[in-house]
C-alpha cells in the first residue's frame, strides 16, 4: 500500500530532526534539502509533477558518500547506512508513495537510472 502525503510528511520531518542544526555543514545542508522537499511534498502532494522530479532528487547530494562508504545503492535491498532515511524518502517521493520494499528489482533499475539522470542534470547547473 503506498505511503501517504502525511506518512511521507511524518518520514522526512523525522529526518530532518535528525540532522544538526548548527555545527554540522553537510548535515546542516541535507537537513535544508530535506525542508526543501518538504515543502514540494506539502504543496503537491503525492505524487509530485514529474517535472519537479529532477530538482527534487537526493541523489545528487548523497551519492559520493554512499559510493565512498562503499555502499552499492544501485541494488534496492541494499544497507545504505546512515543515508538510509533519505534514500527511502527520495525513493517515496519519486515513486509516488511506494518504498524501497515495494520497488520490484525492475522498478528500483528505474529509480537508479533516473538517479543517474538527477545527477547528470544537476552537474550541468
Amino acid at each position: 500500500m503506498p505511503t501517504s502525503t502525511t506518512q511521507t510528511l511524518d518520514l522526512i520531518d523525522a529526518a530532518i530532526l535528525r540532522r544538526p542544526e548548527t555545527g554540522d555543514p553537510i548535515g546542516g545542508g541535507r537537513r535544508l534539502f530535506l525542508q526543501h522537499v518538504r515543502d514540494i511534498v506539502s504543496q503537491h502532494g503525492l505524487p509530485i509533477p514529474d517535472e519537479l522530479k529532477l530538482d527534487n532528487c537526493v541523489m545528487p547530494y548523497v551519492f559520493q558518500e554512499l559510493n565512498y562508504d562503499g555502499y552499492e545503492w544501485s541494488e534496492r535491498t541494499a544497507d545504505l547506512g546512515h543515508l538510509a532515511d533519505m534514500v527511502d524518502i527520495d525513493v517515496i517521493v519519486w515513486s509516488g508513495g511506494h518504498t524501497r520494499d515495494e520497488l520490484s528489482d525492475s522498478e528500483y533499475n528505474r529509480y537508479f537510472d533516473f538517479c543517474r539522470s538527477a545527477i547528470k542534470h544537476r552537474s550541468t547547473r
